[in-house]
């Protein structure tokens, strides 16, 4: 099999089936499989994809485990020479699929890639980042991105020519292409999780460390401009988060540095957010 697409989905039906009806429009000349991991939805998630796209292999969870941990329940089982994390929302052009594979194809160094992701109304959105940075978080994390805003526009290359492939540190976003016939075969380090996901981000956070875990490894990860697709749920593509999201977004924040930068830096940005949370409780 030359390549699996998997979509992890909760509770997100509608945004699910648009990606399905345009990834089965793909025009490809070679074989591929579809999984949809869905992590306990109430909005008939199943049904629809049993209904509507029988040849998808579907998981129904009965857990909301989060996305790396579902990711996870299908690439540990993958022969298939790449995989392609999707999320619901992202829509396919019909060369999408067959452009992407072609780059990987020509560039076998390439561990990780990511295209071109444009919103509904054709704006770029920044998938490319840097990997995060001590100063650059705990900007995000005081809530100072307006005031402080070069840090924070440095690492979400607000700069980059989306114009031209090449090398970068990470990615954001649905759209995530991994080589797991070169992934297999990079330098081990540490407690490295690859070709999986460290389970233990929920949510954020966890590409970032993948393409960290890559650059650690020795492999590369790329941007591609051959092609571009349109995320309807550009979400995934903030800077920080507000609500009921901000709890995921400190958690798998501190974990992350935790991981990559030790527990003085970790220390200090789980004080950071003790002093922030104290200041907006006295108003």
């Amino acid at each position: 099999m030359k390549l699996s697409v998997v979509i992890v989905s909760w509770n997100e039906k509608d945004s699910l089936k648009k990606t399905l009806d345009k990834l089965f429009k793909s025009e490809v000349n070679f074989e591929y499989e579809v999984f949809v991991v869905d992590n306990n939805s109430e909005d008939e998630t199943a049904s629809l994809v049993k209904k509507h796209f029988p040849q998808v292999v579907f998981v129904d969870n009965e857990v909301n485990f989060g996305p790396a941990r579902a990711r996870n329940q299908i690439v540990r089982h993958l022969e298939s020479d790449y995989v392609l994390y999707l999320n619901p929302g992202v829509l396919l052009g019909k060369e999408t699929l067959q452009k992407q594979v072609d780059y990987m194809d020509e560039n076998n160094q390439v561990s990780l890639s990511a295209c071109k992701m444009i919103d509904k109304r054709g704006n770029i959105l920044l998938n490319v980042r840097k990997f995060p940075g001590f100063l650059d978080q705990a900007v995000v994390s005081f809530g100072l991105e307006d005031k402080i805003s070069f840090l924070i526009k440095k690492y979400r290359c607000t700069n980059f020519d989306f114009s031209k492939s090449t090398k970068i540190d990470s990615v954001v976003g649905g759209f995530f292409m991994i080589n797991l016939l070169n992934i297999n075969d990079l330098k081990m380090y540490l407690d490295r999780t690859l070709p999986e996901f460290d389970s233990r981000f929920f949510y954020l956070f966890s590409k970032q460390d993948y393409a960290k875990q890559i650059e650690k490894s020795g492999g590369e990860t790329h941007y591609t401009s051959v092609t571009e697709c349109v995320d309807e749920n550009s979400d995934a593509y903030v800077v920080g988060y507000k609500d009921d999201k901000k709890i995921y977004f400190k958690n798998s924040l501190l974990k992350y540095f935790e991981r990559w930068h030790g527990r003085i830096a970790h220390f200090v940005l789980s004080g950071i957010w003790i002093v922030k949370n104290l200041k907006l409780n006295k108003k």
